[in-house]
């Protein structure tokens, strides 16, 4: 990040989901603005442009978001977006043009899996030029990993990038060991692309050789059909539907757990995998997305193949036929993944405000126009 001169930041004005809105974009944003509240030297605010419910309800969001980010931005020094592909990114445009039109610097932060995002980024037309003349045009894009650096390379200057991961949980001391062994926890919104029935089935393949392991799916979404893809399978008393939770309830089913499961297609970092890397549990993971530059197959974690249940449940064998193994690379786990603790993660936002701050105030010292 460059850092040859900093700026003060005086006020932040963050673009993304609201606080009361389920996802992992939100517990990023969350876990750094609390950061900077704690250390009180960025003023955030954080405009909502999304929230959980019904098409009404979300376009009333977002407009009610625009009201309030044309209000407060003549007191903003930048504008940080959070943002998917497709409509995600459409929606937040309007923002990125309202914030060029008082003139204030913007941050890109790229959240999107991977396929969508170069379906999206890819595709001819109108609205795919709108969209990357918007990213290109952004003072700094924002990616989750180095290999996110590759995905994004067609379509921002290299110099625009910054890879900046996701913050994971300050964990508790529990102060004694909570764990279920067998107790697989999957920690996503239900949906085709996370791979939820992948792992169901899996889970049936192996659940006749692990009688005490339990699968567990704390998450909103295709529950009635998860439900009864476990009863065509015959396990549905071996699995357990939380919907979604939040605190406290998150904390305990991660310090429960023995095991993490995320059998996704496409991703950007999930939270979810942060998460349970910090709580010390072995993961079995898809490496999409930025996924495979966090988790080291064999080392913290293990990987399996996209769409292949025999792989799934290969690995879900392996480590429900080993406490030892489980321990091991949990513990590696929760060792590596603190380099993304909230305070070092804010302190990268920190810096590339002073970044974009600094650029910003030497090209108006030099008489230029943005």
């Amino acid at each position: 990040i460059h850092d040859s001169k900093t700026t003060k930041v005086q006020r932040a004005i963050v673009i993304g989901p609201g606080p009361k809105t389920e996802g992992g974009i939100t517990e990023v944003i969350r876990r750094v603005v609390d950061e900077f509240n704690a250390a009180g030297d960025v003023s955030v605010e954080w405009i909502s442009t999304h929230c959980s419910g019904t098409g009404l309800q979300k376009i009333a969001a977002a407009a009610k978001g625009f009201v309030s980010a044309k209000r407060e931005l003549p007191r903003a020094n930048l504008v940080h977006i959070h943002s998917s592909a497709n409509i995600s990114c459409y929606r937040k445009s309007a923002f990125f043009m309202l914030a060029k039109l008082f003139s204030k610097p913007v941050i890109w932060h790229l959240h999107s899996p991977n396929e969508d995002f170069e379906r999206f980024f890819g595709a001819e037309g109108m609205g795919a030029r709108f969209a990357k003349a918007v990213l290109a045009s952004s003072d700094r894009v924002v990616v989750l990993s180095d290999t996110w650096l590759d995905i994004v390379r067609p379509y921002v200057p290299v110099e625009k990038v910054e890879v900046i991961e996701n913050p994971i949980p300050n964990v508790p001391d529990r102060g004694s060991d909570e764990r279920v062994q067998g107790r697989i926890l999957y920690l996503a919104h239900l949906i085709q692309r996370k791979g939820y029935p992948l792992l169901i089935e899996a889970f049936a393949e192996v659940a006749d050789r692990h009688p005490l392991a339990k699968l567990v799916f704390a998450g909103s979404g295709e529950v009635e059909e998860a439900k009864k893809l476990g009863e065509a399978l015959g396990i549905r008393d071996r699995i357990e539907f939380l919907g979604w939770i939040g605190e406290p309830a998150r904390t305990e089913e991660l310090s429960k757990a023995s095991i993490f499961a995320l059998p996704s297609y496409q991703e950007g970092l999930p939270m979810g995998i942060l998460e349970a890397m910090a709580f010390g549990l072995a993961v079995i993971v898809t490496p999409v997305g930025g996924i495979g530059d966090v988790v080291v197959d064999g080392r913290n974690g293990f990987h399996m193949k996209p769409g292949d249940a025999d792989s799934l449940a290969s690995a879900l064998h392996a480590v429900l036929s080993s406490d030892e193994t489980c321990r091991r690379v949990g513990g590696r786990a929760k060792d590596d993944v603190q380099k993304y603790s909230a305070s070092s993660i804010a302190a990268k936002w920190r810096q590339l405000y002073e970044a974009v701050l600094s650029e910003q105030t030497e090209v108006i010292f030099n008489g230029h126009k943005r």
